[in-house]
């Protein structure tokens, strides 16, 4: 269980949300869609 482990600490979770922030406004970008657009399609991602 070194995931839950890992998940807990703040600096990771930071981390994580901001790599996914990032893949999501790039993913937007080369669509040529509002990222914005595509976190309320991709709901699994905001989950």
């Amino acid at each position: 269980m070194q995931v839950k482990q890992i998940i807990k600490s703040p600096l990771v979770s930071v981390a994580v949300i901001i790599l996914v922030a990032l893949l999501i406004y790039i993913s937007g970008k080369k669509s040529g869609n509002d990222y914005k657009t595509n976190i309320l399609n991709k709901p699994s991602l905001t989950t």
